[in-house]
């Protein structure tokens, strides 16, 4: 039991990275299993938190100032905090919009893999730069000018915003874990 609780760093972000582009894939299947909806969302949740906690250590020798270790922490608890927010309204309107939260992770995603050059391969990161750019057009637009956006968009748009979305989804998931995954211990 000990040894789940202190895996390795670079063990903790390759199942991390897993365990998150499971819980968004099965997320977007909206299957409907109430308790387990909940439940994969909680752990997508926890995994993508720890996936952006442990991210200060691929850039570190980047170049990058030492503010960004305290930050990428914070930026992962305020991730944690408004995913498992959002899990408690699955299938529900949330009492808040925590949109305003998510465009600030996003916009940390694109700084992150802005510096990550040479850790992350360009493939994963300019997926995971295209994804958020234009996540955060899209949810951006709904935010700050129209509440009702999404509700206005012609049928033809939802693929380009799934397009965003798969590339934001795998260039972070499947990013990570290269970046960890050739990473020296």
């Amino acid at each position: 039991m000990r040894s789940f609780f202190v895996q390795p760093d670079k063990q903790q972000a390759k199942g991390s990275a897993i365990m998150f582009i499971f819980s968004e894939v099965y997320g977007f299947l909206e299957l409907g299993i109430n308790g387990l909806d909940k439940l994969i969302a909680f752990f997508g949740a926890v995994a993508f938190a720890n996936v952006i906690l442990l991210s200060y250590q691929l850039v570190e020798n980047n170049n990058v100032p030492k503010s960004w270790e305290t930050g990428t922490a914070m930026i992962a608890a305020v991730a944690l905090g408004f995913g498992i927010f959002d899990t408690a309204y699955i299938g529900t309107e949330a009492p808040i919009n925590t949109d305003g939260i998510y465009l600030f992770i996003l916009i940390t995603i694109i700084g992150f893999n802005v510096v990550a050059e040479g850790v992350v391969s360009n493939i994963w990161r300019y997926m995971a730069i295209t994804g958020s750019l234009g996540l955060l057009f899209f949810i951006g637009y709904d935010y700050f000018f129209d509440g009702s956006f999404f509700d206005s968009l012609p049928e033809w748009v939802f693929p380009i915003g799934l397009v965003f979305y798969v590339s934001w989804l795998l260039g972070i998931g499947v990013g990570t874990y290269t970046a960890w995954n050739k990473r020296e211990d």
